[in-house]
């Protein structure tokens, strides 16, 4: 039956909830006026079709501002706004468009437009005139060519005073000069406002404190990452500002991370439920939501061992059309048990063997699904195929949209945008392979072209399923030739983060360091030592309950690393205390031995000014050197942030440089203060000192142990805002190589951020970029990793390190890297 969850149980048909949701909201929450017409998926309102009869006609709506060449009619459709960029000295154009609109039941509106050279735009901005104000969108465009971009209500800033959003009176566009000065233009094809069916409610009075609230924004900015890059239209708000006319044309509501309702809020999502709407609630504490959606809520569980939940499985993918298994590495879960007869289990927890652990992952019933913990960064296609499959079987008119958006997608590899270009791109460079890599290549763009074709006949017969299998296994299969024309250089460096320093199997680094070595990687850095924690026998730190369980990781990775020919660097974590027990942080609070910010809060994070602080962190790295490593590896080797340190001993250091004291701490010391300066270079001082220290330790203990750092990149920006000046460090010699995280998923960015620091002191060949795979900052794509990979080898760098040694980097991205010859 359409729309159903199965074929006996569950039935759901939207028309018939909508009618249920908005009588239910009606009665239940005493709506004093009148609830908005629901919308189908795939609904919205045109507020301009861009199809004007001639350029009079187009340019007396859209009128140019100041020097704005003046707006043409395209022959293939929509409205050309010309960007000169390159003619004229102007940072942006402008063209205004007068309307009288209420947006104010609309929680986004959709721009269709194509860009042939999207990096001569720095953004693209929208304004919405209202009063005595604007609501302003501004981004930049995502990529070149034909595009639908969601301005989500939430993502638009205010200037001057709006009467509200039921009054827009002026529509702006504004493109703005881009990194690349050229004269190019855009093309509009159509404006439309609508409330998308599925709605992502951000948290705010269901979290206890600040914290909580910007891990909620977090968890809640990743799901919308995956549905935008699936192509599902989705709206993001504050659960203060969730109405029932909002609820009433919705038709799932996403709880990434609301763990406790106000009761007004509880009261609108159990009426939004007995309308026949559905729930996707992710980490919940709430236990009366829990019991209104059929489950009853165990005890929060944190794991005791490294990766203890390090994947789920479906128990069967083939019903729900999900991945049998996905990849996320969780600390800790809120379990729950079917607590109905329509409630059941449809996905287990896994360890990092691979077994099951008897832990719920996933539950469904008639009212949704629950999840036992938020959805993590990574495994990024496997999560967005998970919610495809999901949100189908409520939202099936969902699929037109997801499939052509992963049709679209076939050819965004690397940093190419279209199919046709990819595989042109593919063929140009399998010309410098061998004869049988060039049949291999062919092989598969072969494969992929198959597959495209098979895509686009199954989506014109609607059979979506198979439109979008099809569909991302010719993008598969383009990722596979591209990796093959990617061939390893002699001699590389090939670096890998692990950051739990256990490997991918605890208890065995043997095997871990076996499989590193079949792929090709030549360097491991295991973070074996925090602040104020330690995964070996320590006499100077706690040590973890890794170190208890699985004995000494720093003798044991060295070991196995040593044994299959690899470096092995011992990466300490500096200052930072995130991981120390309680008792460890609280005798150093108690011996005012953390930095404060200049509000006065205390931050868990030693100061670099204490000596006692120094000499602790110096002796960690006498201990470990002990170990005889192939290198010393530092990290966090700076302040926090711009805002720290302002504690005592601080104080009293910078009033000694100055030779006076400072009533006025730490307002003098801020910006624009008499001290300011002083502050600084006593911030810089600290953190050189340091690490001209430990390089004397390292080098007293063997004079051929390798000595490094993980870094910012925005040198020389990192002196000023965490006193990193790593610059110096380089042309004093006391590093042997440093690694700036470039962490972008841009390509072109991450190759510029590398040419500038090759051009930066003494780095020349000592210069070993990070490639953030699986950062939070910027995750890449298994194709966005081989791009940036490429990059370096073309600019002849000397190598690189992954970040991190992760299930993903082992199952996805490495078995794409050929073995060094």
């Amino acid at each position: 039956m359409r729309g159903s969850i199965s074929a006996t149980r569950y039935d759901y048909h939207p028309s018939i909830s909508f009618a249920l949701r908005r009588l239910a909201l009606v009665v239940l929450l005493l709506i004093p006026c009148g609830v908005a017409t629901a919308r189908s998926a795939r609904s919205e309102r045109v507020l301009d079709r861009f199809d004007y009869a001639g350029d009079t006609a187009a340019r007396t709506t859209w009128q140019a501002r100041e020097s704005a060449p003046p707006v043409r009619t395209a022959a293939d459709g929509g409205l050309f706004f010309d960007c000169p960029f390159d003619s004229l000295p102007d940072d942006r154009f402008y063209w205004d468009r007068e309307v009288a609109l209420d947006l104010s039941g609309d929680t986004a509106l959709t721009l269709d437009l194509a860009a042939a050279h999207p990096d001569a735009f720095r953004s693209l901005a929208l304004y919405l005139e209202s009063g005595d104000g604007w609501y302003i969108w501004n981004r930049p465009l995502p990529r070149s060519g034909r595009q639908r971009l969601t301005l989500y209500r939430d993502d638009f800033e205010t200037e001057g005073t709006p009467a509200g959003w039921h009054r827009i009176e002026r529509l702006r566009l504004s493109p703005w000069r881009g990194a690349r000065t050229i004269d190019t233009r855009l093309q509009l094809y159509r404006l439309g406002a609508s409330t998308p069916p599925v709605l992502l409610l951000r948290a705010t009075g269901s979290v206890p404190n600040d914290g909580e609230r910007n891990a909620a924004r977090r968890a809640t900015r990743y799901i919308s990452r995956r549905l935008t890059a699936l192509g599902v239209a989705h709206s993001v708000i504050d659960e203060d500002d969730l109405t029932p006319a909002v609820l009433a044309s919705t038709h799932v509501v996403i709880l990434g991370y609301n763990p406790v309702l106000p009761d007004k809020l509880y009261d609108k999502i159990a009426a939004f439920l007995d309308g026949g709407g559905k729930a996707m609630v992710f980490y919940s504490a709430d236990q009366r939501l829990a019991e209104r959606m059929g489950f009853k809520l165990d005890e929060y569980r944190a794991a005791t061992v490294p990766l203890q939940w390090s994947a789920f499985t479906f128990s069967d993918s083939g019903k729900w059309q999900v991945p049998s298994r996905i990849l996320q590495d969780s600390w800790n879960i809120r379990p729950i048990q079917p607590d109905r007869d329509d409630a059941e289990i449809i996905a287990w927890w896994e360890n990092a063997e691979g077994e099951r652990t008897g832990e719920p992952a996933w539950g469904l019933s008639r009212d949704g699904t629950w999840m036992t913990h938020i959805l993590l960064d990574g495994d990024n296609t496997a999560k967005e195929n998970m919610l495809a499959g999901l949100l189908t079987r409520w939202i099936p008119e969902l699929w037109p949209d997801i499939v052509d958006n992963a049709i679209e997608g076939i050819g965004r590899i690397g940093s190419h945008t279209t199919p046709d270009r990819a595989v042109d791109a593919i063929r140009n460079a399998a010309r410098a392979l061998t004869p049988e890599q060039r049949n291999q290549v062919a092989c598969k763009l072969d494969l992929a072209i198959q597959c495209r074709e098979r895509a686009q006949n199954a989506s014109a017969a609607a059979r979506h399923v198979q439109a979008f299998s099809q569909a991302r296994a010719a993008r598969r299969l383009l990722v596979e030739a591209m990796a093959l024309t990617v061939p390893p250089q002699p001699g590389e460096f090939r670096g890998v983060w692990d950051h739990h320093a256990v490997g991918w199997y605890p208890g065995d680094w043997n095997r871990t360091a076996r499989e590193l070595r079949q792929h090709g990687i030549t360097a491991i850095f295991a973070n074996v030592a925090w602040g104020g924690l330690a995964h070996y026998e320590s006499d100077t730190l706690p040590r973890s309950p890794t170190q208890l369980r699985f004995g000494d990781q720093l003798a044991a990775a060295r070991d196995a690393a040593q044994a299959h020919d690899l470096e092995f660097h011992a990466w300490i974590v500096c200052w930072n205390l995130g991981q120390a027990p309680a008792s460890f942080r609280e005798r150093l609070q108690q011996e005012n031995r953390l930095q404060r910010d200049s509000q006065g809060k205390e931050l868990l994070w030693l100061c670099p000014s204490h000596p006692q602080n120094r000499r602790h962190m110096l002796q960690v790295i006498r201990e470990i050197a002990a170990y005889r490593p192939d290198g010393i590896h530092l990290d966090y080797i700076r302040f926090p942030e711009a805002n720290a340190c302002y504690c005592d001993t601080c104080r009293q250091a910078v009033e000694s440089s100055l030779g006076r004291t400072l009533p006025s701490w730490p307002d003098a010391a801020r910006d624009g203060g008499p001290a300011t300066t002083a502050w600084n270079a006593h911030r810089v001082a600290m953190i050189d000192t340091f690490v001209r220290q430990a390089r004397q330790i390292v080098r007293e203990t063997d004079e051929n142990m390798l000595f490094s750092a993980a870094v910012f990149g925005n040198y020389p920006g990192t002196i000023r805002s965490i006193a990193q000046d790593w610059g110096a460090w380089m042309e004093a010699g006391w590093l042997d190589f440093v690694a700036p995280m470039n962490y972008s998923d841009n390509t072109e960015e991450f190759s510029r951020w590398y040419i500038e620091q090759q051009n930066g002191p003494a780095a020349g060949g000592r210069l070993i970029p990070g490639i953030g795979f699986s950062s939070g900052q910027a995750p890449l794509t298994v194709d966005q990793a081989l791009d940036q990979i490429a990059a370096l080898r073309r600019l002849e760098a000397s190598g690189y390190i992954l970040f991190a040694l992760d299930h993903e980097l082992r199952e996805q991205l490495l078995p794409m890297l050929q073995p060094i010859p």
